[in-house]
């Protein structure tokens, strides 16, 4: 086994600091940007409570659409930080809209919303 130098030892270990530090300094997101958050939660259909598959979340430009296998989940990630208008549509059910405010640390959960039925009157 080979002996390193001390000054080998010492840049090897500011090095190790360096990247502790970096892993550190992460963002709500992850992604190392502050000012940024992610908004979670879980879209129903109101009468049989069962997750509605294919539906679309939107807030501004950022899409996302949940899947079966996600039990009607969602995530939208990299959302600025503050008030935003979530809009939330899928076939066969009538739209959502509603508000979501995106905190610096914890982001948003916008909880389980229902869907009602477009066949309900």
């Amino acid at each position: 086994m080979k002996n390193f130098t001390k000054r080998v030892r010492s840049a090897f270990a500011l090095g190790l600091a360096a990247c502790a530090l970096a892993a550190c300094t992460l963002g709500p997101n992850g992604m190392g940007a502050s000012g940024y958050g992610t908004v979670t939660g879980r879209v129903v259909d109101t009468q049989s409570l069962q997750p509605i598959s294919g539906a679309t979340i939107t807030i501004g430009n950022i899409v996302a659409v949940t899947a079966a296998i996600d039990k009607g989940a969602f995530a939208l990630r990299n959302v600025p930080l503050g008030a935003h208008t979530i809009t939330i549509s899928a076939v066969g059910w009538k739209s959502y809209t509603g508000q979501v405010t995106v905190l610096q640390d914890s982001g948003a959960d916008a909880g389980v919303i229902g869907l009602p039925s477009s066949l309900d009157r």
